[in-house]
C-alpha cells in the first residue's frame, strides 16, 4: 500500500511529505528518552459507533458489492511507541511480534517490538525505511529508500534480502503470507499497480477500470486485499479470490481502503467520512467501524486469525501511536 497516496486520501491525520516514507506531524510526542518502553493500555475499551459519515462530495462506486449497515464493535487497545521516538506506527503482529516504523522529526526507521523491548532494524545505505507485515515464521516484508530509490525487502531476522520489480522505479512490498507469497506495489513512469511475488516470478495487480492499484494483504489462502482509485480519485477497497476481483465500501464513505485479511476472510481497513479517518473490520457482509476512544482518527492495517488488529491512531494532540487492540 502506498501509504503517501493512501493517507492523503484516507485522513486519517498522518500526513506524508514527499516520501513515502516520511511523515511530517504538527507536534512531538513527550520524550521518553529513558529508553524504557512506552507501551501502556489506552482505556477504556473503545466503542465504535454505528456509521453515520455525510454523503456531501462521496464519489459512489456503481460496482461495489453491496453490504450491511456498520454496526458495533468494542476492542481494548494498548499502544505502541518506540522509546525517544517523536512517534511510531505499528503494521503488523505476528509470533508475539509488532512490526512498524519510528519517526524522527525528518526521517523515519523500521523497527520491530518483542514483549516491551524494542529492536532498529538498520538497512545499509538507507536513509528512511518500513516493515510492513510479517508471517507465523517470523520473517518479514517492508520497503526502504535510499540514493537509487525505493525498494522491497524481505528480512529474516538476520538478513535483508532487496525485492526489487524488474524494470520498476520504485517498490514495496506490503505483506508476506505463511507460504511466503509476498503482495505490495510498484510504480512506473506513469501508473502505480499493485504485485504478487510467488516462487521468484513476479505477477501484477491491476484491479479492472482502476487507475491506481494497491495490493496491501494476503491470507493463507491466497485471498489479496488492497485499494484502487477510480476516475475522479476515489480509493475503494477491493478483495481478489482464486482470480475474481469484488469491489467494496463502507456505508457512505467518501473512501475505502483495505488493508489486511485473515484466514477466515475478515478484512480490516479504514475509511474517510470526509471529516476524519476510521478503522473498520468488515466480516461476512457486514462492516463494523472501530476508532480509539479520544482518537482525532483511526486506521485499522491487519486483522489476525485470533480476531486482533494492528494499526495506528492520532491522538487529539496531533501525536502518532501504534496500536494493537483485542
Amino acid at each position: 500500500m502506498d501509504k503517501k497516496l493512501l493517507h492523503s486520501l484516507i485522513t486519517v491525520g498522518l500526513a506524508f511529505s514527499a516520501s513515502p516514507d516520511q511523515m511530517s506531524m504538527a507536534q512531538a510526542i513527550p520524550d521518553r528518552t529513558s529508553g524504557r518502553p512506552y507501551v501502556t493500555d489506552i482505556s477504556p475499551a473503545a466503542n465504535s459507533t454505528d456509521a453515520s459519515p455525510t454523503t456531501q462530495g462521496r464519489s459512489t462506486n456503481p460496482d461495489a458489492t453491496p453490504q450491511e449497515p456498520a454496526k458495533q464493535k468494542t476492542y481494548k487497545f494498548r499502544s505502541i511507541d518506540y522509546p525517544g521516538a517523536y512517534g511510531s506506527y505499528a503494521s503488523d503482529f505476528g509470533d508475539g511480534i509488532v512490526v512498524g516504523r519510528t519517526f524522527s522529526t525528518d526521517s523515519s526507521g523500521a523497527f520491530y517490538c518483542r514483549g516491551t523491548s524494542y529492536y532498529p532494524v538498520n538497512l545499509p545505505g538507507a536513509f528512511q525505511s518500513q516493515i510492513e507485515g510479517i508471517n507465523s515464521s517470523g520473517r518479514m516484508v517492508g520497503y526502504f529508500a535510499d540514493s537509487a530509490g525505493d525498494h522491497g525487502f524481505v528480512y529474516d531476522g538476520k538478513s535483508v534480502t532487496t525485492l526489487d520489480v524488474p524494470g520498476a522505479l520504485t517498490t514495496a512490498a506490503y505483506d508476506i503470507n505463511d507460504a511466503g507469497v509476498i503482495v505490495g506495489r510498484y510504480n512506473d513512469s506513469s501508473n502505480s499497480y499493485g504485485f504478487q511475488y510467488k516462487n521468484g516470478s513476479f505477477t501484477t495487480i491491476i484491479f479492472p477500470g482502476g487507475h491506481y492499484t494497491v495490493a496491501s494483504g494476503i491470507n493463507s489462502n491466497g485471498e489479496i486485499v488492497g485499494y484502487y482509485t477510480d476516475s475522479v480519485g476515489a480509493g475503494h477497497g477491493f478483495l481478489l479470490s482464486k482470480g475474481v476481483y469484488s469491489s467494496f465500501d463502507f456505508p457512505d464513505a467518501y473512501a475505502t481502503f483495505a488493508y489486511g485479511i485473515n484466514d477466515a476472510g475478515a478484512i480490516a481497513g479504514g475509511y474517510d467520512d470526509l471529516t476524519v479517518g476510521h478503522g473498520f473490520v468488515f466480516s461476512e457482509g457486514v462492516f463494523r467501524q472501530v476508532d480509539v476512544p479520544g482518537g482525532a482518527s483511526t486506521a485499522l492495517f491487519r486483522i489476525k486469525n485470533n480476531g486482533s488488529v494492528v494499526g495506528t491512531v492520532a491522538d487529539s494532540l496531533g501525536e502518532y501511536h501504534g496500536i494493537v487492540g483485542k
